[in-house]
């Protein structure tokens, strides 16, 4: 064994038993050929540590040259490994290193090297971070070799009396070789450095991480002013009776919300908790309400506020505020609201501008009224600057609801104004058109007969609350349903009148030949009449387009039949006829029951 990879409980055992003389070369029990004579440093049992044996290489029996330890005689270390290595086995687990703060990374507790030499084991690492005396389990280098040196005056006493110590009175001194009776000075090497750090060590790391700390700073100061300014609502707030408005620009905590009364700039204009909100600025509609909800913002629009106290005669200048609120929310392109703004500041700001007569009188208290008077009527007046209107249907279902409702109202008796003037005064800002004017108050009707507006305007100005969310739900409620083929109407009326009357099938028969007009015939009394209703149209008005309604019916015992119900305009020639109008709808009525008749777009007019 070399002195490179020995260690003390090598050395401790080749004191204990040494060399046999002699190796033994045939197995007593088979005859074969004995292996290699070794002492036991590892084994299974700890009584045979130090012992010599030789295995034989056919039967692979063991046969031992010494008796078997006592346990006294074996090293307090050796009988330590011996239960660390027995215990791990046993309990499946591996050993740690005992060192502070050895960690993988992973974080766990790093496994300890099971030959280490020291007590307790350690890693690789930490046995070799503390220097000295390695075992060969860690891979000694040639360059740090354990060193041994032959004792010599005290050394070799301190020496024999420890030998004395571990073999005990029973063993001869004369036994232990006087090589092995060695003490050993483990060297420790010491830690040199080729340099010491100089001063610009890691100067390019510091100042390209100082540039990335500076471009962080400033990403985060742009990113809280752009939170900033997303959250920032333009506030015009009334308090005084025909006094001016205040604007403020407040800072939102909730992003598209407004709370009042998270506001202390907003206090004065908070009365026993309320304050009055402009909800619709189409249809001028205020809502007074706890400043403690929250108020619904559009992106890009401002929030009048008023005290509850106040009514619009006695807020000054808030016509010109609405008009700009109702520029803001209208769905226009950028530009175009852009424009708009302009010309109305510009008309807004020359209506605050004080006359040149009173500005002569306040200067000079010499010039007389007359010459004042001139004077103003030489100074052109500024151009008059056009608002853009606003594009029709409004963007938000809230606006829509508040203005539909009135313009119904109107429509209605004891008003009962036209479609157009009620529309001019319901949306003052917006082009008539009459098609699109009948389109959207159909879709406002049926939204109301659904019963499903009210969902889209209390999702406000914001996600799910335009107008074109309820269009949508409106046409995928129709293709669910049945069939319907809607033309749009021209005239100035769009509701159609009809009558619904129970027709009997039979009692009208189609003669052909007769330009597909139907002649009463007899009834037979002895067969089932099934009577099912007939929609007949009874409003005679030119330029209108007819409604089909397709849907199943049934007649008599049978299936349901595919059938369709038409709403007809009755002309002069229809009833011409008959010399009546009631037997012309009863007649027509029949025709379109027995021909199962659809009516062409183009509809029937008055001749």
């Amino acid at each position: 064994m070399s002195s490179n990879t020995a260690d003390f409980s090598s050395v401790a055992a080749l004191a204990l038993n040494a060399r046999p003389a002699m190796a033994k070369q045939h197995c007593d029990a088979c005859g074969g050929k004995m292996g290699q004579l070794l002492q036991c440093i590892k084994g299974k049992l700890l009584e045979n540590w130090a012992r010599w044996f030789q295995k034989c290489l056919q039967c692979e029996a063991f046969f031992w040259h010494n008796f078997p330890t006592p346990l006294e005689h074996i090293p307090h270390d050796v009988q330590v490994h011996f239960v660390m290595r027995q215990s791990s086995q046993e309990t499946g687990t591996g050993l740690f290193c005992q060192e502070d703060n050895c960690r993988n990374s992973s974080n766990q507790p790093r496994r300890a090297n099971k030959e280490c030499s020291r007590l307790p084991p350690r890693c690789i690492g930490c046995c070799k971070a503390a220097g000295g005396y390695r075992t060969s389990a860690h891979r000694v280098r040639e360059n740090t070799p354990l060193q041994f040196v032959r004792g010599t005056g005290a050394g070799s006493t301190a020496s024999t009396s420890l030998t004395a110590q571990i073999l005990g009175p029973s063993t001869s001194s004369s036994s232990v070789s006087s090589s092995a009776l060695t003490t050993f000075d483990v060297s420790i090497p010491s830690q040199t450095f080729a340099r010491p750090l100089s001063a610009d060590y890691a100067r390019g790391f510091l100042s390209r991480h100082s540039g990335l700390l500076a471009a962080n700073a400033k990403l985060e100061a742009a990113e809280k002013s752009k939170t900033l300014s997303k959250n920032s609502v333009h506030t015009v707030v009334w308090a005084v009776e025909n006094g001016p408005s205040q604007k403020f620009t407040l800072v939102s905590n909730v992003p598209g919300e407004l709370v009042p009364a998270d506001h202390a700039v907003l206090a004065f204009a908070i009365k026993n908790g309320f304050i009055a909100y402009l909800e619709s600025p189409f249809c001028g509609t205020w809502c007074v309400r706890d400043a403690r909800v929250p108020i619904s913002l559009s992106p890009g629009a401002r929030v009048l506020l008023r005290t509850v106290d106040l009514t619009d005669e006695r807020c000054n200048a808030l016509d010109v505020e609405i008009q700009r609120l109702q520029i803001e929310l209208s769905n226009e392109p950028a530009a175009v609201k852009t424009r708009a703004l302009i010309a109305l500041s510009g008309s807004y700001s020359s209506s605050r501008l004080p006359s040149p007569s009173s500005s002569l009188a306040s200067t000079s208290s010499d010039i007389s009224i007359s010459a004042a008077s001139t004077s103003e009527s030489s100074t052109p007046p500024p151009p008059e600057r056009t608002i853009a209107p606003l594009r029709f249907p409004l963007t938000w279902a809230c606006d829509m609801e508040a203005a539909f409702s009135v313009f119904v109202s109107l429509r209605k008796p004891p008003t009962s104004l036209s479609l157009e003037a009620a529309f001019k005064k319901t949306f003052p800002q917006c082009i008539f058109k009459s098609p699109t004017v009948y389109k959207h108050n159909r879709f406002y009707k049926t939204a109301v007969k659904l019963n499903i507006l009210a969902a889209f305007v209390a999702a406000g100005r914001g996600t799910g609350g335009k107008w074109s969310d309820v269009v949508k739900a409106i046409e995928d409620s129709n293709a669910q349903s049945q069939t319907v083929i809607d033309i749009s109407d021209d005239d100035e009326d769009s509701d159609l009148e009809y009558n619904v009357m129970t027709m009997k099938k039979q009692v009208y028969k189609y003669i052909p030949g007769t330009g597909g007009l139907l002649q009463s015939g007899s009834v037979d009394e002895q067969t089932p009449c099934p009577e099912f209703d007939v929609l007949v149209l009874d409003t005679f008005k030119q330029g209108h387009r007819m409604k089909v309604h397709l849907g199943n019916y049934s007649i008599g015992p049978k299936e349901p039949v595919p059938a369709s119900v038409a709403l007809k305009r009755l002309t002069v020639s229809d009833h011409t006829p008959w010399n009546s109008l009631d037997m012309a709808k009863w007649t027509e009525g029949g025709r379109l029951a027995e021909c199962n008749l659809m009516f062409q777009a183009t509809g029937i007019y008055v001749g």
